[in-house]
């Protein structure tokens, strides 16, 4: 009985230390996407447009077909949200977007019936980007023109970013989600008059 034990723990030992080994490779590989991003003006004002440039470049070393959903993200710099150690309402704000024509994403409505109900049972569309070997994509954004909310909704962003993010100093990035793993931006000090 002894032994039955003993070969079991040591092959859920050895099963263990593989599946770690392989979690680590895939934590660690660097990402096929390098994503960076400039603003025109570190004022955003309801009078006039924040063009965001986005860059994305195949760092894969081939060619790379991906299919991604794109998101803006402001962080409150204020001292209160940078001084907690949990994220709360007011501390993000995100918008969904289409980077390849600079729209809001909207969600694919799914059961309509359950909309009728004011349920909405959706799915967010993927963009699908196509880069030859070491291309880079460059993509213009108006802030002004996307749709925001406060990430501890559960609601879809549907407002004009004016209407939801308070006055203040925020970062601003942007993330590409791709098959579970997310590339983050480098973040740009904006500020929300």
């Amino acid at each position: 009985m002894r032994k039955i034990i003993f070969r079991v723990a040591v092959t859920l030992l050895f099963a263990f230390q593989a599946f770690a080994a392989a979690q680590t490779k895939t934590a660690d590989a660097p990402a096929q996407i390098k994503t960076s991003i400039a603003i025109d003006s570190a004022t955003l004002s309801p009078d006039k447009s924040a063009i965001v440039t986005i860059t994305l470049e195949n760092t894969s070393g081939q060619e790379l077909e991906i299919s991604s959903m794109c998101s803006f993200d402001l962080r409150n710099l204020s001292k209160e949200s940078v001084s907690r150690k949990r994220v709360i309402v007011g501390d993000r704000y995100w918008s969904p977007l289409n980077i390849t024509n600079g729209t809001p994403t909207q969600l694919n409505i799914i059961d309509p019936e359950k909309l009728k109900q004011g349920i909405v049972v959706g799915r967010v569309p993927e963009v699908t980007l196509k880069f030859a070997k070491d291309e880079t994509k460059t993509f213009k954004v108006d802030l002004t023109k996307t749709l925001w909310n406060d990430s501890m909704y559960s609601v879809w962003p549907e407002e004009n970013l004016f209407k939801i993010v308070p006055k203040g100093s925020y970062a601003l990035s942007l993330s590409l989600q791709k098959k579970g793993v997310n590339v983050e931006s480098n973040e740009v000090l904006v500020s929300v008059k």
